[in-house]
């Protein structure tokens, strides 16, 4: 019994950690697509 909740908990900061760089990708990547967008309007004035 002690071993199986071990490897849940283990099992658990596996899934949060995943999740947790999963967030990290997706506000990185806003950020860039954020930048993107700054710099086609500014592209667009010209």
């Amino acid at each position: 019994m002690p071993r199986f909740k071990v490897g849940l908990l283990e099992t658990a900061n596996i899934v949060r950690s995943q999740r947790y760089g999963c967030m990290a990708h997706f506000s990185h990547y806003s950020h860039v697509a954020d930048l993107i967008v700054r710099h086609a309007h500014e592209w667009c004035r010209f």
